[in-house]
């Protein structure tokens, strides 16, 4: 979905998932999603609040409609060919719905363990994946919650590089 659709919407919430876990299934319960436009109609600013536990904020922008030239390189890091490692048949770059997290902010309580942490970004990046069809970032923006994102997306993650700095993507939509 684009970043201007998507701002559209009168309200967000995370799907929900029968067999979760008691930790997980009172952060779905207590996560309240705000999404507010950005300075134009292809960014937004999301933030999902999981009560006292803390919030996810992130920065986003639509690639397409930026016509931004990190694109391309997103594109080079598609495996083409099927008899080289790594290939996967369905990892392609869609034509629209591409967004960069440009800022991640995390804020949380003392009493809160690393264990909801990593459930607040496993639920907060499983809410991207089902909103928009990809998401970017470079790794200086998720350094101050890298453990997180990367335990987030460490099965379904491909690294390249852009002007010398390195960036993830998840791997398929």
């Amino acid at each position: 979905m684009r970043v201007s659709v998507f701002l559209e919407q009168k309200s967000y919430k995370i799907s929900e998932w029968e067999d979760a876990p008691p930790l997980v299934r009172s952060l779905m319960e207590r996560a309240v999603i705000t999404v507010q436009p950005g300075h134009n109609r292809n960014h937004a600013v999301i933030q999902l609040h999981y009560g006292q536990s803390g919030s996810i904020r992130f920065l986003v922008r639509d690639l397409h409609q930026e016509r931004s030239p990190l694109l391309q390189p997103m594109e080079e890091s598609v495996i083409k060919d099927y008899d080289q490692e790594g290939f996967d048949y369905w990892d392609r770059i869609p034509p629209f719905g591409v967004v960069e997290l440009y800022k991640i902010e995390l804020t949380y309580g003392t009493q809160v363990s690393t264990e909801e942490l990593e459930w607040m970004f496993r639920l907060s990046t499983n809410f991207l994946i089902e909103q928009f069809m990809m998401f970017v970032f470079a790794e200086r923006t998720a350094a101050n919650v890298a453990p997180y994102m990367k335990l987030a997306l460490s099965y379904n993650a491909r690294q390249f590089t852009y002007q010398g700095e390195c960036y993830y993507r998840d791997k398929s939509f």
